[in-house]
């Protein structure tokens, strides 16, 4: 059985300018996009459509979610996108336990082997090595990030995006 998904109403403007926005990023023109909005009016609906879209097109989608009860939580947010693409996007995972003893601060079931010892890592080379990873991962295509309530991510979380941002 699978799930059946109502189509997009009344988001043509903005599906298409976020379209425009990816397909940028697709030449090599990265950005960062802020939707915002009072709740429950479909901007994780409006992020869902376009990550459909972009799947459609051979494009990679990595997604992840903060939650008012984590965001005392290291990079939580991160970590989930981390850990949903274990499953959906295999090769980001890959890339990322080839840097296991570095990205194992946002997720430790990266480490290769299981009782590894964190050690501490610059926030910055973290924070390289993720992105590095990422695009590793994505070879010629560009890859979508959506980070989905983030309003309640931690402090590190909020210094990843400002990171990832300058990048």
């Amino acid at each position: 059985m699978t799930a059946r998904v109502a189509p997009l109403v009344g988001r043509d403007a903005e599906l298409k300018r976020l379209s425009a926005i990816v397909s940028q990023a697709a030449q090599g023109a990265g950005s960062i996009v802020l939707i915002s909005g009072e709740v429950g009016i479909g901007k994780t609906r409006l992020c869902a459509e376009l990550s459909r879209l972009h799947r459609q097109e051979g494009g990679r989608v990595l997604l992840g979610r903060a939650a008012p009860e984590e965001s005392s939580l290291t990079y939580s947010a991160v970590a989930d996108a981390l850990r949903v693409a274990r499953r959906a996007e295999p090769a980001v995972w890959e890339a990322a336990r080839a840097r296991a003893e570095t990205l194992q601060a946002i997720a430790p079931e990266l480490a290769l082997e299981p009782g590894v010892k964190e050690r501490p890592v610059d926030r910055p080379v973290l924070f390289g090595a993720l992105l590095d990873a990422v695009e590793e991962a994505a070879g010629d295509a560009a890859t979508l990030w959506v980070l989905d309530d983030i309003q309640w991510a931690d402090d590190s979380t909020w210094e990843f995006v400002r990171y990832m941002a300058r990048r």
